[in-house]
């Protein structure tokens, strides 16, 4: 009896887009690069308070659901 294991491939990495000071800043920011289109986005927490907004290229053909 063989298991086969499935292997996820990563997509490609997260680049930092701006630091920002409040949650509300940061959901901004990241509902402007989701209007784009073509891009994954994130919000990340961050020591003292501050949030980062992390974004990578979708790959052809795939879609985001938000």
């Amino acid at each position: 009896m063989a298991i086969e294991e499935e292997t996820k491939k990563q997509g490609p990495a997260w680049k930092n887009s701006r630091l920002f000071t409040s949650y509300e800043e940061a959901d901004e920011e990241r509902n402007k690069l989701l209007a784009t289109g073509d891009v994954e986005v994130k919000v990340k927490s961050r020591q003292n308070d501050k949030f980062v907004v992390k974004s990578r290229k979708l790959k052809s053909g795939k879609q985001q659901n938000n």
